[in-house]
């Protein structure tokens, strides 16, 4: 079990890792929480500006579900409004 504290320090080390723990959400499940459609995703990602997608296999992809609370935590308390605007 990784002690109390660690994740954080790991995900400032590797901010691209999957770490135990990690759930792993579909297009499905990011589009139902953030309100925007697929292309919205994919353009956003695009210009880094959207965490992105992982490859889970050749057709498959799922994003961490941390990361897009992070970029929801980040829209809602206005830490983000430059790429709400650059995506406008």
């Amino acid at each position: 079990m990784v002690p109390k504290g660690t994740h954080i320090a790991m995900t400032a080390l590797l901010p691209d890792a999957i770490l135990p723990g990690d759930r792993l959400i579909s297009i499905h499940e990011v589009k139902a929480r953030v309100g925007l459609g697929q292309s919205t995703i994919y353009a956003r990602m695009a210009t880094g500006a959207f965490p992105k997608a992982r490859p889970l296999g050749p057709r498959t992809v799922r994003w961490v579900e941390r990361e897009i609370d992070a970029w929801v935590a980040a829209i809602v308390t206005g830490q983000d409004h430059a790429a709400d605007r650059r995506q406008a």
